[in-house]
């Protein structure tokens, strides 16, 4: 990234300033599971879950202006059983619980580490009930959780003074060698309840649900007016409550229409000034809308192939990508995306053709911070959009 005019705002200086960050990972997990087998009425499955990850980080301005080395370590362990019981051959009754315990270590130019750990239980409870071979009807409650863990270090000269005081309300506070304190896990309980319908042998199904989400201690971006730098606090709680549907309708042989439609409304719960959020807001990158829906044609081409022709609609609705609701650049509008395909397939070998966003839309869908983050006056936003038209022609042979 070219942040030359940045470095020469925030600094006053004016140096080769291509900023570079590689950085070596290495994941190591494992899972070990037990499960029961048959259709006795007691089913049971359990097991023990590890992670050990490392990375090693640097980011540099030329080796010349800073250079700062990041080590991350960290370290997950799971154990986790449920069990489901037949109450009679409809009625079933599932419950189970999992423990987690997990650290993080970060130390910065091998300085010293900040260290940020958490274990707890996360339990699960649903009822199914069959109304009969194609349909059934469920409800579910459950917990989830993401880690938490440290922020990173900041050179304590580049800190200005009031900021300090600013992090301290945002329960984020700042060491005197200018760490940034640690954030804790976030949790969400989860009430859903809907049904499984299905009719004419297949031909016509659908999942329906409706959700209700308590989200608590969200981890947020901060970053203080003025400072420069920011960090990931637990800051607020929301409430969100939604629908889906996935269907799929096949009136015919040569004709079937599927997809799914997801209506989300999910606002904040009370005030946090420190991040201009008001009680009611819309959660940022949370569309109300999303639709997917394609159509599909099939027939008999030549050769005694099989043909078919699939049409592709996609909606997103408009969302706000961070807290800040004056900036037009954060504000993610709706977008809609059409795609074709058109194929014919002889059995060991098929040829398809196709065209992905067809109308050649062109929105900003994820902005970024420059690797400098917030700097006053500055506002040095970054974005991606979509892939642009494409055209293709896939080939596949099987042997």
């Amino acid at each position: 990234e070219d942040v030359s005019d940045i470095i020469n705002a925030q600094f006053s200086v004016l140096l080769p300033a291509v900023v570079d960050g590689p950085s070596e990972e290495s994941l190591f997990t494992q899972e070990l599971r037990v499960a029961t087998t048959g259709d006795q009425r007691l089913q049971f499955v359990g097991g023990f879950f590890y992670e050990d990850f490392e990375r090693e980080g640097t980011i540099s301005q030329a080796e010349i202006f800073f250079l700062n080395t990041v080590d991350t370590e960290r370290q997950q362990i799971a154990i986790f059983g449920e069990a489901t019981y037949a109450i009679t051959d409809a009625l079933k009754v599932t419950a189970g619980l999992r423990y987690f315990n997990y650290d993080v270590d970060v130390s910065t130019d091998g300085g010293p580490i900040d260290r940020s750990d958490e274990d707890g239980f996360n339990p699960r409870v649903s009822v199914s009930y069959n109304l009969n071979d194609e349909n059934l009807v469920y409800a579910t409650v459950s917990k989830g959780f993401r880690p938490g863990g440290p922020n990173r270090a900041v050179p304590p000269a580049l800190i200005p003074p009031q900021c300090f005081a600013l992090f301290e309300q945002g329960g984020i506070p700042i060491s005197e060698d200018g760490q940034i304190g640690s954030f804790q896990s976030d949790s969400v309980w989860n009430y859903v309840g809907g049904a499984k319908l299905s009719a004419a042998g297949g031909r016509y199904s659908a999942n329906v649900a409706g959700y209700f989400i308590r989200w608590k201690d969200i981890q947020q971006l901060f970053f203080p007016p003025g400072c420069g730098v920011g960090g990931t606090g637990n800051l607020g709680e929301a409430d969100i409550v939604g629908a889906e549907i996935e269907f799929n309708l096949q009136p015919a042989d040569a004709f079937r229409l599927f997809g799914s439609i997801n209506y989300n409304d999910a606002t904040f719960d009370g005030d946090t000034p420190l991040l201009g959020i008001t009680d009611g807001q819309s959660i940022q990158n949370a569309p109300k809308w999303g639709i997917n829906l394609n159509g599909e044609v099939n027939f008999s081409g030549p050769k005694d192939s099989d043909g078919f022709v699939v049409v592709s609609y996609r909606f997103n609705d408009n969302s706000f990508r961070d807290n800040a609701r004056n900036a037009p650049e954060r504000f993610q509008e709706s977008f809609s995306t059409v795609g074709l395909r058109a194929g014919l397939d002889l059995g060991q070998y098929s040829l398809t053709a196709y065209v992905d966003n067809l109308t050649n839309e062109q929105p900003r869908v994820t902005n970024f911070l420059s690797t400098f983050g917030v700097i006053p006056g500055l506002g040095r936003e970054r974005f991606f959009t979509l892939q642009p038209r494409t055209i293709g022609l896939r080939g596949r042979v099987d042997f």
